[in-house]
């Protein structure tokens, strides 16, 4: 019985640590910390790892979680439960999701509004493409009152044919659904140009945007669902701002579409 409440211990706090923050999990690299609870009169040692693994571009960290008794388990294995985490793909992830809730509102009232659609894209990091996918469903479909927010990323070493690189990394967030419409976070503003470079190169995946004109790029930056320009500015951006936005758009689309439409625009 005791061993299998060591085991049980020991996944709940695994699961635990995977939910923290990445930065929180790396603070216990070279850190093992050690703590102590009591369950039904017996106490429990729990000892936490992290540790590094190195696999060709990959960063991946190694999570270890040990639990005993400190006197039935002490002289056998302790009770432990181990997971890889791929620390590239959960920075990305959270990033996402930061960028998500401070810029892209608006995206996660359209993935609500359609079920069927997802935000998918491919992102190059440390010689690594990651492929990124973002849903929004209701915690209770008939009250609607939370909206939870799921950001998957895993890794291909390889496009077509590569094997996986490290394990895949999901994040969650709730938030009430009122604040989805709070005035000032649902959307962009002329001084993102990268985001709204992002948003650009999501919307039309198969444009050259080298072949868009300013008076198009700039018609199309205020027909996105996310833009939200200032009552003074609306429709005059400087050609500079329309100059750096279709320059991140060009970084953004560089490695992702080999076939773009170069009819002028």
């Amino acid at each position: 019985m005791t061993r299998k409440v060591a085991r049980d211990i020991a996944r709940q706090e695994c699961h635990a640590l995977l939910a923290l923050d990445i930065s929180e999990i790396l603070s216990l690299l070279g850190n093992n910390r050690c703590d102590f609870i009591n369950h039904d009169g017996i106490t429990y040692r729990i000892r936490r790892r992290v540790h590094r693994i190195r696999r060709k571009n990959a960063k991946l960290l190694r999570v270890s979680v040990a639990v005993d008794d400190r006197g039935i388990l002490s002289s056998r294995t302790p009770a432990t439960q181990r997971r890889t985490l791929d620390e590239i793909a959960f920075r990305l992830a959270e990033d996402r999701m930061h960028h998500l809730f401070s810029k892209r509102r608006g995206l996660i009232l359209k993935l609500l509004g359609d079920p069927c659609y997802t935000d998918y894209r491919p992102i190059l990091a440390n010689d690594i493409i990651y492929t990124q996918s973002t849903h929004a469903y209701y915690e209770n479909k008939w009250t609607q009152e939370n909206v939870r927010v799921c950001v998957h990323v895993s890794s291909r070493q390889d496009w077509d044919w590569g094997r996986r690189v490290g394990p895949p990394a999901v994040v969650f967030r709730s938030i009430p659904t009122q604040e989805l419409t709070v005035p000032g976070t649902m959307g962009l503003t002329w001084t993102d140009t990268l985001d709204i470079a992002v948003a650009l190169d999501e919307r039309y995946p198969n444009v050259d945007p080298r072949c868009v004109n300013f008076a198009s790029l700039r018609d199309w930056v205020l027909a996105l669902d996310e833009f939200e320009p200032g009552h003074d500015d609306l429709n005059q951006p400087s050609e500079e701002i329309l100059r750096a936005i279709q320059a991140a758009w060009i970084a953004e689309g560089d490695f992702r579409t080999p076939e773009l439409n170069t009819t002028g625009i």
